[in-house]
């Protein structure tokens, strides 16, 4: 319903032009012949019969326009150029037969005994014969560019659309080649600390565990969350990986009040994340901090996200460039966002890797509103 009503717009707004044209040019057309023809004649009823007559004369191709619109459609898929020809040259011929009989029809309408000229003389000695030609060619480019133009549009649109599938399948992808170690792990850690009677922590963690994949079930669907929601996710992520990882992790943030709000695409940072963690994984004893940054600058958000590892162990930024997350995170910010937006990875000294994303600010004006009304 959508598209058919998208479609007659577009025919309007190239209507409401060539209806315009087609006025200006018998206007024109009228008020020379008028001139020539009713020399020392001038009068009003005579403007107005030729007028008619020329109006009637030129929007006879604003309904071959409209005519040609739809054959055009219907033409262009034949894969037979001589046919695709042969047709138009048909319908060419049929056109200018029909048109010059209605122009004499009318003409002898408006004028009776005054107008002289035969049917033969109108069809095959008539140099407005060239009018209809040139009109009809020029009709049917116009008309098939802009059908050209419209389907290429249109597969523009299902290519931007196919890719960002493409791209949403891909991280879900990565995500169940992940998942299933840490699920087992998590699963493992229960049974570890029910077999040791600690209940309570076995209780939380399993808490934990059916909030995160309750978040990835019904949330995956999503194009974009708030920020604060994407944050409190990786929270819960981390507070499970803190009771079965070998090592220290730590996790800080400092979101500025203007940007919780913000709209960001959903699962653009806790899959970094655990995409780091699963580098790591062969690895024991390890400390590190994730720390988390965000603030508005210039109608833009930028997310900082920062890894600090301890004891000198760092992992290189061309290791972080080639994990699997971090290339399909780049890429749907590529895809929705163009080149409005930005992400960097830099090694700011040994132990120190910064992960820098920018893009449009969008806030969540409900949930905005319903903040800015508490405070007050």
């Amino acid at each position: 319903m959508k598209e058919s009503i998208n479609k007659i717009v577009g025919n309007f707004n190239l209507i409401v032009p060539l209806i315009l044209i087609l006025t200006i040019i018998a206007l024109v057309n009228s008020t020379q012949f008028f001139f020539f023809l009713f020399q020392g004649e001038y009068n009003f009823l005579n403007y107005t019969k030729l007028t008619l007559s020329k109006l009637i004369y030129f929007y006879y191709f604003l309904i071959l326009a409209l005519l040609l619109n739809l054959n055009v459609k219907i033409q262009l898929r034949k894969k037979k150029l001589l046919f695709w020809i042969g047709f138009h040259c048909l319908l060419l011929a049929l056109s200018f037969f029909i048109h010059q009989a209605i122009t004499i029809y009318i003409d002898k309408l408006l004028f009776k005994e005054s107008y002289l000229q035969s049917y033969y003389d109108t069809l095959f000695n008539n140099p407005d014969a060239w009018i209809d030609i040139v009109a009809y060619i020029l009709l049917v480019a116009g008309i098939t560019l802009l059908d050209s133009k419209r389907i290429t549009q249109e597969n523009e649109i299902k290519c931007a659309q196919l890719e960002e599938m493409l791209l949403k399948s891909k991280l879900q992808e990565l995500r169940t080649r992940i998942h299933p170690q840490f699920l087992f792990k998590t699963l493992a850690t229960i049974k570890t600390q029910i077999g040791k009677k600690k209940n309570r922590e076995a209780n939380n963690l399993l808490s934990m565990l059916s909030d995160f994949l309750r978040t990835t079930v019904y949330e995956s669907g999503k194009d974009e969350i708030e920020l604060i929601e994407e944050l409190q996710f990786l929270n819960t992520y981390l507070s499970i990986e803190k009771t079965a990882f070998d090592g220290v992790i730590g996790y800080r943030e400092n979101i500025a009040l203007d940007s919780r709000n913000a709209l960001v695409p959903i699962f653009i940072i806790q899959p970094i994340v655990e995409s780091i963690l699963y580098e790591l994984s062969c690895e024991t004893n390890l400390s590190f901090e994730f720390y988390v940054e965000s603030s508005v600058q210039n109608s833009n958000l930028r997310i900082m996200l920062v890894t600090k590892f301890e004891n000198g162990f760092c992992l290189s930024t061309n290791t972080i460039e080639n994990l699997e997350a971090v290339k399909v995170v780049k890429e749907r910010l590529e895809q929705i966002f163009a080149s409005r937006q930005s992400f960097e990875v830099n090694c700011s000294n040994e132990n120190i890797i910064e992960i820098g994303i920018l893009f449009p600010f969008k806030e969540n004006f409900e949930d905005s509103a319903v903040i800015n009304l508490m405070e007050k």
